[in-house]
């Protein structure tokens, strides 16, 4: 099928190709596909495809009627997958809200998360309720909210007289986030310490579940009323290994610089034999005083004592609100005398915590040319980030690595010219003279790792190589891998174009390919290892002249075609596929209306797929919509990745800064996320520190 045929409105070919999807092969395969072919047709003779609203309207009626799970799954993802909900679908996921099904409760809060406060009247119903975990799941999604919660106060603080623990827990997390505009709960937070259930004995998960809620009302009191009396008296009580320590020291770090009254108790806690206790305590007095004397030189001796691993796991939760102790891991790198994983665990987690003061450039500087090697890499790449990023006082860095680099080729240390050859690209430099030194690498398999990163990272700046490579592949080593390096090579790897062009074989040749592909859609192994990988070679084509190559793009679309109607959402071979796409940039643009047709937000490949929608038109802002569609709904996989994937289009910004600045203060959501959100924010010139302060 001509690989335009979407984007052309070939109502006659583009209704067999949507007709597809209903035979009966597929009728197993994808619901959700299904129903956008359905729309697809329905409005084919006047608008070529569904419009956004009719397939809105099809997935809400799929949701209201259908019985089927599989069915119901495809509608709330198709839904999820615009960034402007209808309202009209706020009954149906505040419905969910009461479900049995955990997981269709979990779907109702991010729905209704997605929607935003426009879903505060259903859920302040929910929270009038008598089942609890509808109650539990209604709090959380006004948590989201935060300020905007402020007109469900007080079905919240009826929550906080609930028998059920989590209810009391989530309803007190809620007043938390909505803050000083929660004034009216302060009475119901004071009561809510201590429940009837604190004067009986209860144990385990019950205890625990009490002594949360309790720490999570007072934590509440403190943030509602600016006042840490008397929620940090409760907290300092459960400082004590008999209840709740571990809770009550995170709590207390959280609360910070009004927390002081549990010092202390956690200065106590420091000289505790258990290593976790010892950590938490210093990382709680961190919270409440950065300039605590007792915190860093509790954590540079259980480091020292062998703890690495564990020392590193609380530095990184401190993240970015960490940057008062750069200085003090900077000097532990610079230490000769320091174990060496000790220096490179400490060089590791600078750019985790912030970046250095001017001070610390040349401690870093120096670093360049140590005699540990792992700890050379490190501080070199730590001091490329840096300069990309304009930092000042590095402007002699070029000049070291150039020296360094005639150094590495004079003593024939192919791995130091590799890798410094890679930094100075990074810097921009003009590296080619120096490329063809690493010929001798191709013949190494031993090698082939270092190398094959190398060609990826550098793109066509590895094209002297480009000869070498082609050589090797008509020798019949590892085609497969050959021709990706050609492909990775881009423009830099012309000279394949011929050898590559003959391999692509005949229009009629390629049609039979893909009529050979396996009918259940799994990876065509068979076809691979039998046959020219075409696909392969129509991407490095695609990869090296775009322009002079139409036919290859043409080839990698019909592939994805094939790869659409696999599950019920873009996974696996389909994403690679858009990646790939991606890769060959504006010149695939006819892709993109047949990936946003069959597009739902896959999880944790949405990331993936935005960046090469934006790669293929760099114009069009759905890819960074979607992005922060993405990130503000999501609450359960780490959204690192997606966090960052930012940086790579051009999003809305006002938006983004907004979104990426609560995540990063949030002290409840995964410390990798608000160190990915605190470094994008000050990659955009964001000042950091102060915007996590406010």
């Amino acid at each position: 099928m001509d690989a335009g045929v979407v984007l052309d409105h070939d109502q006659g070919r583009c209704a067999l190709w949507l007709e597809s999807y209903l035979d009966e092969e597929y009728r197993m395969c994808n619901h959700l596909r299904r129903l956008v072919a359905l729309v697809v047709l329905s409005v084919i003779g006047t608008a070529g495809l569904a419009s956004d609203d009719a397939q809105i309207n099809r997935a809400l009626q799929t949701l209201r009627e259908s019985k089927d799970d599989s069915e119901i799954d495809s509608a709330f993802y198709l839904l999820t997958s615009h960034w402007h909900l209808p309202h009209e679908a706020i009954p149906i996921f505040a419905s969910w809200l009461e479900s049995e099904n955990k997981w269709r409760r979990m779907q109702g809060e991010d729905g209704l998360a997605w929607i935003g406060p426009a879903s505060i009247p259903a859920l302040k119903e929910a929270l009038r309720d008598g089942f609890e975990p509808r109650r539990a799941a209604a709090a959380r999604v006004l948590a989201r909210f935060r300020a905007q919660s402020a007109p469900a106060t007080a079905e919240l603080m009826a929550c906080l007289r609930s028998e059920a623990a989590e209810t009391r827990r989530d309803a007190a997390d809620a007043l938390r986030a909505i803050g000083p505009a929660a004034a009216e709960s302060i009475p119901a937070l004071q009561a809510a310490f201590r429940g009837p259930e604190f004067e009986v004995h209860l144990e385990g998960p019950e205890l625990l579940g009490a002594f949360e809620a309790g720490l999570a009302a007072a934590e509440a009191l403190i943030a509602v009323s600016g006042s840490p009396e008397p929620g940090m008296a409760f907290v300092v009580d459960l400082l004590d290994p008999e209840t709740l320590l571990d809770s009550a020291m995170e709590c207390a770090g959280r609360i910070g610089h009004r927390a002081k009254a549990a010092i202390p108790r956690l200065e106590a806690l420091l000289r505790s034999e258990k290593i976790d206790i010892r950590l938490n305590a210093a990382r709680a007095l961190y919270g409440i005083d950065p300039k605590h004397p007792a915190v860093w030189p509790t954590l540079l001796e259980t480091a020292r004592a062998g703890h690495q691993d564990e020392v590193r796991w609380t530095l990184e939760h401190l993240g970015w609100e960490g940057h008062a102790l750069v200085p003090r891991l900077l000097e532990v790198a610079c230490d000769r005398k320091a174990d060496p994983a000790l220096r490179e665990m400490m060089l590791y987690l600078v750019p985790d915590l912030g970046p250095p003061q001017r001070s610390g450039i040349p401690m870093l500087m120096s670093l360049v040319e140590d005699p540990q090697e792992r700890v050379r890499w490190c501080a070199t790449g730590l001091l490329v980030d840096y300069h990309k990023d304009g930092m000042p006082g590095l402007t002699g860095l070029n000049v070291l690595l150039r020296r360094l680099l005639v150094s590495a080729i004079e003593s024939k240390r192919h791995m130091h010219v590799l890798y410094l050859i890679s930094s100075l690209n990074r810097l921009g430099e003009e590296v080619h003279p120096f490329v063809h030194l690493l010929r001798p690498m191709l013949d190494d398999e031993q090698m082939w790792n270092q190398i094959g990163a190398f060609i990826v990272g550098v793109g066509p700046v590895a094209g002297p190589l480009a000869p070498a490579v082609v050589e090797q592949l008509r020798s019949g080593r590892d085609r497969n891998q050959m021709i990706f390096w050609l492909g990775a090579m881009g423009s830099g790897a012309k000279c394949a174009r011929p050898l590559l062009s003959d391999m692509f074989g005949t229009a009629a040749q390629r049609q039979r390919w893909l009529e050979a592909l396996p009918k259940d859609r799994r990876t065509p192994e068979a076809c691979e290892e039998e046959a020219v990988p075409l696909y392969s070679v129509a991407l490095a084509l695609a990869r090296i002249d775009p322009q002079a190559h139409p036919e290859a793009i043409a080839f990698l679309i019909e592939y994805l075609k094939w790869r659409l109607p696999r599950g019920t959402s873009i996974a696996g071979h389909a994403v690679e596929t858009i990646v790939d796409l991606g890769d060959v940039g504006p010149a695939a643009k006819a892709a993109i209306p047949i990936i946003w047709a069959g597009y739902n937000i896959p999880g944790y490949d949405t990331e993936r797929a935005a960046v090469a929608l934006h790669a293929m038109d760099p114009t069009d802002s759905r890819a960074a919509e979607l992005l922060i569609t993405y990130i503000r709904g999501e609450k359960i996989t780490p959204l690192e990745d997606a966090i960052q994937a930012l940086l790579k289009v051009e999003p809305v910004r006002e938006q983004a800064v907004a979104l990426l600045t609560d995540i990063a203060r949030h002290a409840r959501r995964f410390p990798r996320e608000r160190i990915a959100a605190a470094q994008v924010l000050r990659k955009w010139g964001v000042d950091v520190i102060s915007a996590m302060a406010q």
